[in-house]
């Protein structure tokens, strides 16, 4: 269903990013650019305890998108 499809990339755009995953990034600047987007998304959660659970979390995939996250929708 399309809800199985949303919750599928929910899920792994919430996985960790792997060590070999951020290495692939092309350069230093994409690096620095997704650290940036996990600090930003760290400091915007609410609460002392879910702020201190999101950023002991570390970087996740959805950090590697930076400034791309519009959705675009699906097509079959």
């Amino acid at each position: 269903t399309v809800s199985d499809v949303l919750q599928g990339i929910h899920n792994s755009l919430r996985t960790n990013l792997s060590a070999s995953e951020y290495d692939a990034l092309p350069t230093h600047q994409h690096q620095r650019r997704a650290t940036a987007a996990y600090e930003a998304r760290y400091r915007r959660v609410r609460g002392t305890r879910a702020y201190d659970e999101e950023k002991r979390g570390g970087l996740k995939r959805v950090d590697y998108l930076m400034d791309n996250t519009r959705f675009a929708g699906l097509t079959p």
